[in-house]
């Protein structure tokens, strides 16, 4: 069998909220019916997922809930009660859906998600939002219900943290960044290395882009303890698609860290990728930057990907200070101008 710890472990007393910094101890006497995994059972709900290849699977125990301790196991021991969440909040989008799934992958408390994604014009699990719950119930070995094309209901019961070799194809021209946001901070107490390779959008409106994960998000989660490597193979436009990108991510001691200024400037620069589209639009991009900003010629460049499967155009403004650095990603569309490109960066650094 795989070595999963019971989770929660050892609490005090029914009701009592479990000692979240303490490490989890193993108590083999005591393990629950549903903690007990066997690696050709782990291994089936692994490969079932769509486009999933898994190799390498090692676990470890989930984080422990701070939550009140209420239900019981068939044994009688306690497990953390499950939370019902309303995924109409805030925005009502997918966003509530992959901060459930990551943070019930840390802390090891399951929930149900109601009404996901209501706000939408179409509600309940696309494309996209399925391969986040895929790509969650492997990495926690997960228990769930609802998950299909359109639920707006789901159960997520993380069992372990699993150290796993994963390859997803979203099969649309869905965030890959996204993805990677869901699974990456509970690969941090992951028992070992992880890779995972994404297919799908790399550079989406409404979405972080590749370089913001690569120069902003990963070195933050870098500071906690984690090595970390990310690489993009071809990006991926919407609404073609089909961009690749790897994530290597070795876990280490966690330790905070603060950040309470900025710090001084350093540097701007701003960068158009521009794929199987005229060379004016990245020149009218840029002069309207360098305009605006007063950056040399030197500080803009224009990235055209060998690659790309259709179309494309990102606009990048990277200011890099002394403690933090910040990406501005603005997207060409049909029909969208130019100088609209730079403006909308441009108004970005406000």
């Amino acid at each position: 069998p795989l070595g999963v710890f019971p989770l929660p472990a050892r609490p005090a007393r029914e009701g009592a909220p479990c000692d979240s910094l303490s490490p989890p101890v193993e108590s083999p006497a005591r393990r629950l019916p549903f903690d007990t995994l066997r690696e050709g059972r782990a291994r089936d709900r692994i490969k079932s997922a769509r486009g999933l290849r898994v190799r390498g699977v090692k676990a470890a125990p989930s984080a422990r809930s701070t939550s009140p301790l209420t239900a019981r196991s068939r044994t009688g021991g306690l497990v953390p009660d499950l939370l019902t969440i309303d995924g109409s909040m805030g925005e009502g989008g997918g966003q509530v859906l992959r901060t459930s799934l990551a943070l019930s992958l840390l802390t090891g408390r399951p929930f149900r998600l109601e009404r996901i994604r209501a706000r939408r014009s179409k509600p309940g699990l696309r494309a996209q939002h399925l391969t986040c719950v895929l790509a969650a119930t492997r990495v926690g070995a997960a228990e769930t219900s609802g998950v299909s094309l359109g639920s707006t209901e789901l159960e997520f019961r993380p069992q372990a943290l699993l150290a796993l070799d994963l390859e997803l194809d979203l099969g649309t021209a869905g965030s890959t960044a996204l993805v990677a946001q869901t699974v990456l901070p509970a690969l941090l107490r992951a028992p070992g290395p992880s890779r995972v390779r994404l297919r799908g959008g790399t550079h989406n409106p409404l979405a972080p882009s590749f370089e913001f994960l690569e120069r902003v998000y990963l070195p933050w989660i870098e500071r906690l303890g984690a090595t970390l490597h990310a690489e993009l193979e071809r990006p991926g436009f919407f609404p073609k698609g089909g961009g690749r990108v790897e994530y290597r991510l070795t876990p280490g001691p966690l330790r905070p860290f603060e950040l309470r200024a900025r710090g001084a400037l350093r540097e701007v620069h701003a960068e158009v990728y521009l794929s199987n589209l005229p060379d004016s639009v990245a020149e009218r991009e840029l002069a309207a930057v360098r305009e605006a900003l007063g950056l040399a010629p030197s500080a803009c460049h224009v990235v055209r990907p060998h690659r790309s499967s259709g179309p494309g155009n990102a606009l990048l403004i990277t200011i890099v200070s002394e403690h933090a650095t910040e990406v501005i990603t603005a997207y060409g569309m049909h029909a969208k101008r130019a100088e609209a490109v730079a403006r909308e960066a441009i108004d970005g650094l406000a």
